[in-house]
Protein backbone atom coordinates (compact mmCIF):
# COMPACT_ATOMS: atom_id res chain seq x y z
CA UNK A 1 0.00 0.00 0.00
CA UNK A 2 2.75 2.93 0.86
CA UNK A 3 4.67 2.25 -2.37
CA UNK A 4 1.92 2.46 -4.51
CA UNK A 5 0.91 5.56 -2.46
CA UNK A 6 4.39 6.87 -3.10
CA UNK A 7 4.30 6.23 -6.97
CA UNK A 8 0.89 7.72 -6.97
CA UNK A 9 1.60 10.93 -5.70
CA UNK A 10 3.15 11.86 -8.40
CA UNK A 11 0.02 11.25 -10.35
CA UNK A 12 -2.03 14.84 -11.96
CA UNK A 13 -5.54 14.87 -9.92
CA UNK A 14 -7.20 12.90 -11.99
CA UNK A 15 -4.69 10.06 -12.00
CA UNK A 16 -4.83 10.18 -8.35
CA UNK A 17 -8.54 9.87 -8.35
CA UNK A 18 -8.23 6.93 -10.93
CA UNK A 19 -5.86 5.41 -8.81
CA UNK A 20 -8.20 5.70 -5.83
CA UNK A 21 -10.98 3.87 -7.61
CA UNK A 22 -8.94 1.10 -9.09
CA UNK A 23 -7.68 0.35 -5.45
CA UNK A 24 -10.67 0.68 -3.94
CA UNK A 25 -13.68 0.14 -6.71
CA UNK A 26 -16.90 -0.32 -4.37
CA UNK A 27 -15.94 1.43 -1.08
CA UNK A 28 -15.05 4.53 -2.28
CA UNK A 29 -16.91 8.40 -1.88
CA UNK A 30 -15.97 11.86 -2.32
CA UNK A 31 -17.40 14.85 -0.81
CA UNK A 32 -17.88 18.49 -1.13
CA UNK A 33 -19.64 21.17 0.39
CA UNK A 34 -20.08 22.65 -3.51
CA UNK A 35 -18.20 25.94 -2.19
CA UNK A 36 -16.35 28.53 -4.12
CA UNK A 37 -13.42 26.36 -5.65
CA UNK A 38 -15.51 23.05 -5.56
CA UNK A 39 -16.31 23.05 -9.45
CA UNK A 40 -13.18 22.07 -10.15
CA UNK A 41 -12.53 19.07 -8.45
CA UNK A 42 -15.78 17.68 -9.75
CA UNK A 43 -15.22 18.19 -12.69
CA UNK A 44 -12.12 16.11 -12.70
CA UNK A 45 -14.34 13.55 -10.68
CA UNK A 46 -17.04 13.68 -13.62
CA UNK A 47 -14.19 12.70 -16.05
CA UNK A 48 -11.94 10.40 -13.99
CA UNK A 49 -14.53 8.36 -12.29
CA UNK A 50 -18.10 8.98 -13.48
CA UNK A 51 -20.38 8.32 -11.23
CA UNK A 52 -18.64 8.33 -8.00
CA UNK A 53 -20.99 9.07 -5.08
CA UNK A 54 -20.67 12.35 -4.10
CA UNK A 55 -21.70 12.67 -0.45
CA UNK A 56 -23.16 16.48 0.54
CA UNK A 57 -24.10 17.30 3.97
CA UNK A 58 -27.18 19.17 3.82
CA UNK A 59 -27.10 20.74 7.26
CA UNK A 60 -30.05 22.93 6.70
CA UNK A 61 -28.26 26.19 7.27
CA UNK A 62 -26.74 26.51 3.78
CA UNK A 63 -26.97 29.40 1.77
CA UNK A 64 -29.82 29.15 -0.35
CA UNK A 65 -27.21 29.97 -3.18
CA UNK A 66 -24.80 26.83 -2.42
CA UNK A 67 -28.75 24.59 -2.84
CA UNK A 68 -28.94 26.31 -5.98
CA UNK A 69 -25.33 25.74 -7.25
CA UNK A 70 -25.14 22.04 -6.35
CA UNK A 71 -28.26 21.26 -7.91
CA UNK A 72 -26.88 23.28 -11.29
CA UNK A 73 -23.55 21.24 -11.10
CA UNK A 74 -25.05 17.96 -10.74
CA UNK A 75 -27.23 18.29 -13.74
CA UNK A 76 -24.03 20.01 -15.82
CA UNK A 77 -21.58 17.46 -14.81
CA UNK A 78 -24.26 14.27 -14.29
CA UNK A 79 -23.00 13.75 -10.82
CA UNK A 80 -23.75 11.13 -8.20
CA UNK A 81 -25.10 13.18 -5.26
CA UNK A 82 -25.58 11.33 -1.65
CA UNK A 83 -27.26 13.76 0.45
CA UNK A 84 -27.19 13.43 4.29
CA UNK A 85 -28.79 14.93 6.82
CA UNK A 86 -27.94 15.49 10.27
CA UNK A 87 -30.06 13.26 12.67
CA UNK A 88 -32.59 16.65 14.20
CA UNK A 89 -34.07 18.67 10.94
CA UNK A 90 -33.27 22.50 11.38
CA UNK A 91 -36.12 24.17 12.80
CA UNK A 92 -36.09 20.98 15.79
CA UNK A 93 -32.50 21.50 16.41
CA UNK A 94 -32.91 25.22 17.21
CA UNK A 95 -36.06 24.29 19.14
CA UNK A 96 -33.59 21.89 21.42
CA UNK A 97 -30.61 23.68 21.70
CA UNK A 98 -31.14 26.94 20.20
CA UNK A 99 -28.59 28.93 18.12
CA UNK A 100 -25.64 27.04 19.05
CA UNK A 101 -23.56 28.58 16.11
CA UNK A 102 -23.13 31.71 18.19
CA UNK A 103 -22.14 30.87 21.05
CA UNK A 104 -20.95 26.74 21.03
CA UNK A 105 -19.93 26.55 17.04
CA UNK A 106 -18.19 23.05 17.75
CA UNK A 107 -21.48 21.78 19.12
CA UNK A 108 -22.97 23.29 16.20
CA UNK A 109 -20.61 21.49 13.38
CA UNK A 110 -20.49 18.17 15.72
CA UNK A 111 -24.59 17.73 15.61
CA UNK A 112 -24.66 18.76 11.66
CA UNK A 113 -21.83 17.50 10.20
CA UNK A 114 -19.07 16.03 11.67
CA UNK A 115 -21.80 13.02 12.64
CA UNK A 116 -23.41 12.94 9.86
CA UNK A 117 -20.26 12.48 8.06
CA UNK A 118 -19.10 10.15 10.12
CA UNK A 119 -22.44 7.99 9.17
CA UNK A 120 -21.68 8.13 5.57
CA UNK A 121 -18.39 6.84 6.20
CA UNK A 122 -20.02 3.60 7.45
CA UNK A 123 -18.59 0.39 5.10
CA UNK A 124 -16.17 3.37 2.95
CA UNK A 125 -12.65 2.32 2.62
CA UNK A 126 -11.66 5.00 0.68
CA UNK A 127 -12.56 9.38 0.96
CA UNK A 128 -11.63 11.90 -1.39
CA UNK A 129 -11.83 15.28 -0.66
CA UNK A 130 -10.89 18.76 -1.54
CA UNK A 131 -8.52 20.14 0.76
CA UNK A 132 -5.58 21.88 -0.50
CA UNK A 133 -2.47 23.84 1.32
CA UNK A 134 -3.23 26.62 -0.04
CA UNK A 135 -6.08 26.57 2.58
CA UNK A 136 -4.80 27.76 5.80
CA UNK A 137 -2.23 26.85 7.83
CA UNK A 138 -4.14 24.16 9.27
CA UNK A 139 -4.03 22.20 6.27
CA UNK A 140 -0.73 23.41 5.20
CA UNK A 141 0.83 20.11 5.25
CA UNK A 142 -2.36 17.56 4.18
CA UNK A 143 -0.83 14.70 2.30
CA UNK A 144 -2.24 13.49 -1.14
CA UNK A 145 -2.48 10.56 0.37
CA UNK A 146 -3.26 9.56 4.11
CA UNK A 147 -4.60 7.38 6.45
CA UNK A 148 -6.50 8.08 9.50
CA UNK A 149 -6.42 6.26 12.80
CA UNK A 150 -9.09 3.64 11.70
CA UNK A 151 -7.11 2.62 8.59
CA UNK A 152 -9.68 5.32 6.39
CA UNK A 153 -7.48 5.78 3.05
CA UNK A 154 -7.97 9.71 2.65
CA UNK A 155 -7.16 11.19 -1.12
CA UNK A 156 -6.71 15.16 -1.58
CA UNK A 157 -6.28 15.02 -5.32
CA UNK A 158 -5.79 18.73 -5.54
CA UNK A 159 -3.94 19.18 -1.87
CA UNK A 160 -1.15 20.70 -4.06
CA UNK A 161 -2.64 22.71 -6.09
CA UNK A 162 -3.73 26.46 -5.17
CA UNK A 163 -5.95 29.35 -5.99
CA UNK A 164 -4.64 30.28 -9.28
CA UNK A 165 -4.31 26.81 -10.57
CA UNK A 166 -7.85 25.99 -9.82
CA UNK A 167 -9.65 29.25 -11.45
CA UNK A 168 -7.56 28.13 -14.47
CA UNK A 169 -8.92 25.15 -14.54
CA UNK A 170 -12.45 26.58 -14.21
CA UNK A 171 -12.07 28.98 -17.09
CA UNK A 172 -10.32 26.35 -19.19
CA UNK A 173 -13.57 24.17 -18.96
CA UNK A 174 -16.14 27.36 -18.55
CA UNK A 175 -17.83 26.03 -15.12
CA UNK A 176 -19.86 28.45 -13.47
CA UNK A 177 -18.39 30.07 -10.48
CA UNK A 178 -20.58 29.64 -7.08
CA UNK A 179 -23.26 32.69 -7.07
CA UNK A 180 -21.60 34.11 -3.75
CA UNK A 181 -18.25 34.57 -5.54
CA UNK A 182 -19.28 37.98 -6.89
CA UNK A 183 -19.94 39.25 -3.31
CA UNK A 184 -16.86 39.08 -2.08
CA UNK A 185 -17.17 35.22 -0.74
CA UNK A 186 -13.83 33.26 -0.88
CA UNK A 187 -15.08 30.53 0.63
CA UNK A 188 -18.58 29.53 1.92
CA UNK A 189 -19.90 27.24 4.59
CA UNK A 190 -22.81 27.41 6.21
CA UNK A 191 -24.65 31.02 6.25
CA UNK A 192 -25.02 31.77 10.14
CA UNK A 193 -21.06 31.62 10.29
CA UNK A 194 -20.08 33.01 6.98
CA UNK A 195 -19.21 36.44 5.96
CA UNK A 196 -17.08 37.53 3.05
CA UNK A 197 -13.45 37.22 3.49
CA UNK A 198 -11.72 39.98 5.66
CA UNK A 199 -8.37 39.17 5.59
CA UNK A 200 -6.86 39.17 1.80
CA UNK A 201 -4.16 36.44 2.85
CA UNK A 202 -6.41 34.05 3.99
CA UNK A 203 -9.76 32.76 1.61
CA UNK A 204 -11.13 30.91 4.70
CA UNK A 205 -11.00 34.06 6.69
CA UNK A 206 -14.39 34.43 6.55
CA UNK A 207 -15.69 31.21 8.00
CA UNK A 208 -16.63 31.32 11.75
CA UNK A 209 -16.52 34.98 12.23
CA UNK A 210 -15.85 36.17 15.23
CA UNK A 211 -14.93 32.83 17.06
CA UNK A 212 -11.13 31.29 16.96
CA UNK A 213 -12.96 28.15 15.22
CA UNK A 214 -10.70 26.98 11.52
CA UNK A 215 -12.26 23.65 10.85
CA UNK A 216 -15.80 22.23 11.11
CA UNK A 217 -13.87 19.06 12.43
CA UNK A 218 -14.66 16.22 9.93
CA UNK A 219 -11.54 15.86 8.96
CA UNK A 220 -9.97 16.42 12.38
CA UNK A 221 -11.85 12.82 14.27
CA UNK A 222 -11.28 9.02 12.51
CA UNK A 223 -14.01 8.89 10.71
CA UNK A 224 -15.40 5.09 11.41
CA UNK A 225 -15.52 4.40 14.63
CA UNK A 226 -16.59 7.28 16.33
CA UNK A 227 -19.96 7.84 15.84
CA UNK A 228 -21.65 10.00 18.27
CA UNK A 229 -25.34 10.49 18.65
Amino acid sequence: MEAQIETSDALSPTGRIQWAVNKFPDRIIASSSFGIESAALLHMISVAAPGLPIVFINTGFHFPETLTYKDQLADLLDLNIREVHPLESKDLFLAKHGPQYETNPDFCCQRNKVEPMQRALQGVDCWITGRRWDQGQSRRFVPVFEHDLDGLCKVNPVADWDYKQLASYLNRYKLPEHPLAARGFTSVGCEPCTVPAWNPGDRRSGRWFGHEKIECGIHQTSGRNHLTT
